[in-house]
C-alpha cells in the first residue's frame, strides 16, 4: 500500500486537502445538466452508454459540475475513484500517476480487490514505471475481472460504479490524452458485460480529444454532453452573482459606504450578457470587485466602461477584464516578467524562491503583483509558487493578437532565465565552493536547465552583451567542483549536464553557434586531457580508454567496484589513479584529484548505476578519444587496443591466488559482466602482439573469471569467446593448434560453493566437470 499511494497523486481526488475549495456549483445552479448526468449514472437515460464526454470552453464550469457530481455520487455510496487533472500541478498533470490513484480510491471500495493489486505489485515492483496500458491493464483490469468471476457485481448488493475523470485536456501531450482515451475504450469493448462500469470525462473540446470520442470505436459507448446555453447558464450565473455581491456588499471593509441598492439589477444584467454564458467571467469580476484595497462601488463602474461593444470575439469580454486588471498596475512591465518567468521556467519554484532567482529583494513579488490578485494567486506564505486562478489568462499572455501592450514573448522570457541563470553561476559559485552549507537550489537550477532555455531564448543576436556572458562562462569548469560538493540532482550526473550543455550550443539556432560550441568544447576537451595526464600511460589506461569508446552490453550493470579491485594495479589507496579513470570517464566527474578517488568510488555504492553512465555522454567521450586532432596521445588505434588487449587477457589468465586477496566474496556476480564482455570486445580490435600469442596460442587456453551474472551468459559468453580468440590467432599465424578450446576455472569464483569447478568449450563441443544440466535452484539463483 505505501508503494501504491507513492506512485498516486492523492492531490487529484475530489476530496483532497490538497484542493482547498475546489470549485463546486453554486447552490441551486447547474441543476438541469445535474439532474441529468444523475439520471445516466443510475441508468434512467442512456443503461448502454458507458461513457459521457462533458465538454465545453476554458470557464464554463467542468470543473465544479464535475465536482459536485461527485460529491453527490458520494452521499449515495456509488461513487468509486475520482481524478481532477490540473496543468500547473506537477502531480496531476500527467498520466503516470492517474492509474494508482484510481487503484488507491478502488482498493478502498471493492472487497477482494486490494488483496489482487498487491500480488501484482510484488510480483512486478516496477509496475509504476511501466506504460499508461500496461500499469491499467495489471492494476485495474486484470483485479477487476479476478473479483467479478465472484459475482459481486452480478448480485443484488450494491456496488460503487462511477469513474469521475475531470479536465483531462490537462494531462500533458496530446498523446497521453489519447491513449488515456484509447486504453478505456478498449477494455469496455473487451469487458463490457463482465464489468459494469461507468466513465464519466470532463475537458475542453480539444480537436485531437473531439477526433477520439468520434471514432468508431468510442462513439458508439460515449454520449457526448456540450456545456451550452441549451442548460441556461444564464439563469444561473444571475443566482451566482446576485448572491456572491450580496455577500460583498455585507463583508466588505467599506461596506458603511455601499448603497443597500448595489449592485443594481441593470448591473448584474450587463454581468450577465457580458458572461457569455462562461462563470470565469463572473468569478473574475467577483475577485476583482471583493479585493480589499478597493470600493467595489468605483471597481463595478470601471468594469462596465472599459468593456467593447463587439460581441462577435469568443475572448473579448474576458480580454478587456484582462486589459482592464493590467492596466491599473504601476510597474506592468515588471510584473509581466515576473509572471513570464515564472511560466517558462521548469521548476515549480516558490514566491521566495523565485525572488531570490531573479535576485529581487524579499518582498518585491508580493508588491508587485498587488493588483492581480483577482487573477493571479499570491499565497500568504512566501513557500508556495505563484498560480494564475484561470488558464485563459495565460492564453491570453502568450497571444499577442488578444494581450497587445501586455503580451509576453515566450523568447524574451526564456532569454531573462538565461541571464537570470548566468548571474547566479557567476555571482554565487564561488560563494558556495568556499561555503558547501550556502543555499544552492537556485545554482542547482542555473547548472541544469541553462542549455534548455538557450534552446528557446532565440538567437541572441540583438542581446550580444548575455551572448559574451555565455560564451566566457565557466560553466564546465564549475559543473564538477559544484557537483563534488553537491549533488546537482538525484537522477544527473555531471556528464548528462556536459552533455545537453554541449549538445544545446552545437545544434541551436543561437547567433554565431559555432564559435560558442567550439569555445566551450575546448574547455572541456583541455579538462579531459588534464584528467587523462594525472594517470600514468599503461596498458590499463589503454584498457579503460577502450571500454569507453565501445562500453560492452555490461556497462549498464551497476556493480563494478570489486571489478576494479580485481584488476591489475587497482586499490583504494591514495595513488591509485588508474581506478580514478573510469569514475571520470563513464560520469563525467573531470578534474577530480586523484587521492579523492578513493573516498568518491566508495561513495559510488558498489560503483556505477545505469542513472550514472550516459549514453549521450559517452558520445562525447568517444567522439573525443576518435579525434587525434583532439585527444593527441590519448587517440585510441589498433596499437592502443593490442595494449589494452594484452592487459585484460593477462588479467584473465593469472592464477586464483593472484586475485583472492583484491576480491570481496560473496558479492553480486555481475561483477564479471564487464571483463567478460572487455575482454571480447578489446580483443577484436587488437594488433598483432608477440605477448597476445604467446598467451593465447596454445591447445587449451586456461581463464580463471568467475561467473557472469546469469548462468546461461557463461556458454554464450565463451561461444563468443571461443570465436574470437580462435580467429586473432588464426589471422596473425594463419592457423590454429589442434583441438583448440577455452577452460574457465572459476574454482575459486566469488561464488564458488554454488557452480562447477570449470567449464569447457572446444570446436565442437562444450562441457562441465559436473553435470550439464544443473540442479534447478542453482540455475535459478544466477
Amino acid at each position: 500500500m505505501d508503494r501504491l499511494m507513492e506512485s498516486a497523486s492523492l492531490g487529484a481526488l475530489h476530496n483532497s486537502g490538497e484542493r482547498l475549495e475546489p470549485p463546486k456549483c453554486h447552490p441551486k445552479t447547474r441543476t438541469a445538466i445535474l439532474h441529468y448526468l444523475m439520471k445516466w449514472i443510475i441508468g434512467h437515460v442512456g443503461w448502454d452508454i458507458f461513457v459521457l464526454w462533458l465538454y465545453g470552453p476554458a470557464g464554463a464550469g467542468k470543473s465544479a459540475i464535475a465536482q459536485t457530481l461527485a460529491e453527490r455520487c458520494l452521499e449515495t455510496n456509488i461513487l468509486l475513484a475520482t481524478f481532477f487533472f490540473c496543468r500547473s500541478d506537477p502531480r496531476r498533470n500527467n498520466d503516470k500517476v492517474l492509474v494508482a490513484t484510481l487503484v488507491y480510491q478502488m482498493a478502498m471500495h471493492l472487497p477482494g480487490f486490494w488483496e489482487i493489486v498487491e500480488v501484482a505489485i510484488e510480483h512486478n515492483p516496477a509496475i509504476f514505471h511501466l506504460n499508461f496500458e500496461a500499469q491499467f491493464q495489471t492494476l485495474l483490469v486484470d483485479p477487476l475481472l479476478r473479483i467479478s468471476r465472484t459475482g459481486i457485481f452480478e448480485s443484488n448488493a450494491a456496488f460503487p460504479y462511477i469513474f469521475i475523470i475531470d479536465g483531462l485536456d490537462e494531462c500533458s501531450g496530446s498523446d497521453s490524452q489519447t491513449i488515456i482515451l484509447n486504453t478505456i475504450s478498449s477494455t469496455l469493448q473487451k469487458h463490457r458485460s463482465a464489468l459494469p462500469f461507468k466513465f464519466y470525462i470532463g475537458s475542453r473540446p480539444e480537436r485531437h480529444l473531439a477526433m477520439s470520442f468520434s471514432t468508431t470505436s468510442l462513439n458508439h459507448l460515449t454520449y457526448q454532453l456540450v456545456l451550452d446555453n441549451s442548460y441556461h447558464p444564464d439563469k444561473d450565473i444571475r443566482l451566482y452573482l446576485t448572491d456572491s455581491l450580496r455577500a460583498i456588499r455585507k463583508a466588505h471593509v467599506v461596506r458603511g459606504h455601499i448603497p443597500a441598492y448595489w449592485p443594481s439589477e441593470e448591473d448584474v444584467n450587463r454581468i450577465v450578457k457580458k458572461s457569455s454564458g462562461q462563470f470565469i467571467y463572473a468569478a473574475t469580476i467577483l475577485r476583482y470587485l471583493s479585493s480589499p484595497r478597493y470600493n467595489p462601488v468605483h471597481r463595478l463602474k470601471v468594469i462596465h466602461g472599459l468593456l467593447p461593444p463587439d460581441n462577435d470575439k469568443p475572448y473579448a469580454e474576458i480580454d478587456s477584464l484582462y486589459h482592464s486588471i493590467l492596466s491599473s498596475v504601476e510597474n506592468v512591465e515588471a510584473a509581466l516578467t515576473v509572471l513570464g518567468v515564472h511560466l517558462v521556467i521548469r521548476s515549480s519554484m516558490s514566491v521566495n524562491q523565485l525572488e531570490k532567482f531573479m535576485l529581487l529583494p524579499p518582498g518585491t513579488i508580493r508588491l508587485l503583483l498587488v493588483d492581480l490578485t483577482s487573477i493571479v494567486t499570491v499565497p500568504s506564505t512566501n513557500w508556495e509558487p505563484l498560480r494564475m486562478i484561470h488558464e485563459s489568462f495565460i492564453d491570453f499572455l502568450f497571444d499577442a493578437t488578444r494581450s497587445l501592450q501586455f503580451y509576453i514573448d515566450p523568447s524574451r522570457m526564456h532569454e531573462e532565465v538565461v541571464r537570470y541563470c548566468v548571474a547566479q553561476i557567476k555571482v554565487f559559485c564561488f560563494s558556495v565552493l568556499v561555503d558547501p552549507t550556502s543555499e544552492i537550489y537556485f545554482l542547482m537550477y542555473a547548472f541544469r536547465e541553462l542549455a534548455y532555455h538557450l534552446w528557446l531564448s532565440g538567437p541572441l543576436s540583438s542581446n550580444p552583451a548575455l551572448w559574451e556572458e555565455v560564451r566566457t562562462l565557466p560553466f564546465l569548469t564549475f559543473v564538477n567542483e559544484i557537483h563534488r560538493k553537491h549533488t546537482l540532482v538525484s537522477s544527473r550526473t555531471p556528464g548528462e549536464v556536459i552533455k545537453h550543455f554541449l549538445n544545446t550550443l552545437k545544434c541551436s539556432d543561437l547567433w554565431r553557434t559555432e564559435e560558442l560550441y567550439l569555445y566551450h568544447r575546448d574547455v572541456w576537451d583541455k579538462a579531459m586531457l588534464d584528467t587523462l595526464s594525472l594517470v600514468p600511460n599503461s596498458p590499463g589506461l589503454a584498457f579503460w580508454i577502450a571500454v569507453c569508446l565501445e562500453p560492452p552490453d555490461s556497462l549498464r550493470y551497476g556493480v563494478y567496484r570489486n571489478t576494479l579491485l580485481a584488476l591489475p594495479s587497482c586499490t583504494f589507496s591514495s595513488s591509485d589513479s588508474l581506478l580514478y579513470l573510469p569514475f571520470t570517464l563513464f560520469t563525467g566527474h573531470i578534474l577530480l584529484p586523484p587521492h579523492a578517488c578513493g573516498s568518491a568510488i566508495r561513495r559510488w555504492s558498489l560503483g556505477v548505476s545505469w542513472a550514472s553512465i550516459n549514453a549521450d555522454y559517452f558520445a562525447l567521450v568517444r567522439e573525443f578519444l576518435g579525434d587525434p586532432s583532439r585527444a593527441g596521445s590519448y587517440a585510441m588505434d589498433k596499437s592502443a587496443f593490442t595494449l589494452a588487449a594484452e592487459f585484460i587477457v593477462e588479467f584473465a589468465m593469472r592464477p586464483w591466488d593472484d586475485k583472492k586477496a583484491k576480491i570481496v566474496t560473496g558479492n553480486d556476480s555481475r561483477q564479471w559482466d564487464l571483463i567478460w564482455d572487455a575482454l571480447v570486445s578489446v580483443l577484436s580490435r587488437a594488433g598483432r602482439s608477440d605477448k597476445l600469442l604467446k598467451m593465447l596460442n596454445h591447445s587449451i587456453v586456461t581463464f580463471t573469471l568467475g561467473c557472469p551474472s546469469y548462468f546461461w551468459k557463461a556458454e554464450d559468453g565463451l561461444r563468443t569467446m571461443w570465436r574470437v580468440v580462435n580467429e586473432y590467432i588464426l589471422a596473425h599465424t594463419g592457423t590454429t593448434p589442434p583441438g583448440f578450446g577455452i577452460l574457465i576455472d572459476w574454482t575459486d569464483s566469488v561464488n564458488g560453493a554454488t557452480q562447477p569447478s570449470t567449464y569447457y568449450i572446444g570446436s565442437k563441443w562444450i562441457h562441465t566437470d559436473v553435470v550439464y544440466n544443473l540442479d534447478k535452484s542453482i540455475v535459478e539463483a544466477h
